[in-house]
């Protein structure tokens, strides 16, 4: 019997060894675009991503990136429920994979729950501001514009190698390159919201290593050169804040220079004076103009300013400026966020929010918090732009939002200061579950986590309400008679009193000590005890009876 069993068992783990042999894992699932140098250096700007290029969605749990087989970044493993759509994009970035590429040269390997390598591309060299794109014939070329979460782009025209460009030919620049934009009296601290931007006004990209911004001649800010393989993609815009180029523009009056490699002045603005929070911008007939909605990274857009008639001093506080503000919203909602996940909090706990907008908004002056008394409030950067319908995934390390694992707030305030989105929890969550926003607007916990794409709601373990202290009651108090209370008090007292005993030969009854162990004066002890007792319940009835009767008489 014992050896049938043993014989079930095993087949039967056979069995389910080869289920496990039958699962396929597709061959269309490639690395498309990694950068291994941002623009602003470091690693905060790396990602990598993959490509599903068959016409079927492709579940990619477990699948794993890493850099070098022995040593480098520690491989990320891809979470349970990621789904990569039919020809749709994924970009990871090194805040959420951790996968650190090396700027001198790495690995990039995309490795199959199997142990298969689908994808290792090497890499011995890489340029800051160049991604390393996926070509049709599954090679990979350098491109200068970064397409996260796109198809790939290359040049039109490829860039030339400086080797290639004999050193006897003077060098021809570009005379679509201009100073678009910039800020001198941003509101706040001039030393970060300040910035110059540039515009190509071409089709064509163009390299603008080596050009020089800076504002006043032999005098001002130090004169800041680009850096070296800097590109602007044809109609594209580039823009330099304070922070890296170091040039102070004065708030009363002052110059915004670009200069070409070859020391030749390509724009000179002038300007006398600022208003804060207005940049200058550049206009179709090639005038500066002051304008309250800051664009840096787009096309410019003037904001209409009229000019009142003269009043009475008295009546110059009542002018207003009839501005358009274009980044004010209330369409953008907290859609998602993961309190307590499956590993480390501080790195893996996210907050997603989503647009409804019908254009892109520029998050910068946002913040994001986990309510009064909380973690220190996010404050977004202009780099955080979510665009019309999209969805955009802030991660802790990131944010340095800490959200609690039993009860905790999550609010998005916009510039004006105004709350409007906010979503509390009270209970203890579940490991693994995030809070998802469903289709009526309302939250549910999820087991499947969707950072990035919409939700899916799909809940196994409910999340359990934090436990109540429990109310002990206390027992009922038991009254106690008047007659017990009298026993009780003369009980002592009987106990040590000699007791009458029956003589069978006098057939009286005589008093004398009993003695412990005599069964016969043992029986007697118990007969006075009955006696005694009797007598005291009758003596009390009586006692509470005449009272009573004379109580009655005296009324």
């Amino acid at each position: 019997m014992f050896f049938l069993f043993f014989v079930i068992i095993a087949l039967w783990g056979i069995a389910q060894d080869g289920k496990a042999q039958d699962v396929i894992y597709s061959e269309n699932i490639h690395i498309s675009e990694f950068l291994p140098q941002p623009a602003e250096g470091g690693t905060a700007g790396e990602f990598i991503e993959l490509h599903n290029t068959s016409e079927l969605s492709q579940d990619i749990s477990g699948w794993i990136l890493d850099d070098i087989e022995s040593g480098g970044s520690a491989p990320y493993s891809i979470p349970s429920g990621t789904v990569l759509e039919s020809d749709d994009y994924m970009a990871l970035y090194t805040v959420s994979p951790h996968v650190s590429l090396n700027d001198a040269g790495d690995h990039v390997r995309l490795i199959r729950p199997d142990g298969v390598v689908q994808d290792d591309v090497v890499y011995t060299e890489s340029t800051r501001s160049y991604s390393y794109n996926r070509t049709d014939n599954g090679s990979y070329l350098k491109s200068p514009i970064l397409t996260p979460n796109a198809a790939n782009e290359f040049p039109s025209t490829p860039m030339p190698e400086p080797t290639q460009t004999p050193t006897l030919i003077p060098q021809v620049y570009s005379p679509d390159i201009h100073i678009n934009e910039f800020l001198s009296n941003p509101k706040g601290d001039d030393a970060v919201g300040e910035f110059i931007e540039l515009v190509n006004a071409g089709s064509e990209s163009v390299d603008i290593s080596e050009w020089v911004l800076d504002d006043v001649g032999d005098a001002g800010s130090a004169p800041f050169s680009i850096p070296d393989e800097t590109v602007i993609p044809g109609n594209g815009f580039v823009s330099f804040y304070r922070t890296l180029t170091k040039i102070s523009l004065n708030n009363d009056s002052d110059h915004v220079r670009l200069i070409r490699p070859d020391a030749v002045v390509q724009d000179d603005v002038s300007y006398t004076d600022t208003k804060e929070a207005h940049s200058y911008n550049r206009t179709d007939a090639e005038k500066y103009e002051k304008s309250s909605t800051l664009t840096p990274g787009a096309a410019n857009i003037i904001t209409s300013i009229s000019t009142p008639t003269p009043k009475p001093q008295a009546d110059e506080d009542e002018e207003k400026e009839n501005e358009i503000l274009y980044d004010f919203s209330d369409k953008i909602f907290i859609n998602e966020f993961l309190p307590n996940p499956k590993g480390e909090d501080s790195e893996l706990e996210f907050i997603e929010i989503k647009s409804f907008e019908k254009r892109n908004i520029n998050l910068l002056g946002y913040l994001l918090d986990d309510g009064d008394g909380g973690s220190l409030a996010y404050k977004f950067t202009k780099e955080d732009i979510i665009e019309s319908g999209k969805i955009l995934v802030l991660f802790r390390p990131k944010t340095k939002i800490s959200l609690n694992n039993d009860a905790d707030q999550v609010r998005l305030i916009d510039s004006r200061g105004k709350v409007i989105s906010e979503v509390t929890y009270d209970e203890k969550v579940v490991e693994g579950q995030s809070y998802n926003r469903n289709v009526d607007g309302v939250f549910e916990w999820s087991d499947v986590v969707t950072p990035g794409k919409e939700n899916t709601i799909s809940i196994q373990e409910k999340v359990m309400p934090t436990p109540k202290p429990k109310v002990t009651k206390k027992a009922p108090v038991r009254k106690v008679s008047s007659v017990s209370r009298v026993l009780s008090a003369i009980a002592p007292t009987v106990s040590m009193l000699p007791w009458p005993s029956i003589s069978p030969d006098a057939g009286f009854i005589s008093r004398s000590v009993v003695s412990v162990g005599n069964s016969a004066n043992d029986l007697t002890l118990r007969q006075g005890v009955f006696v005694l007792f009797g007598m005291s319940v009758a003596g009390m009835q009586l006692i509470n009876g005449i009272s009573y009767k004379e109580k009655i008489w005296r009324k």
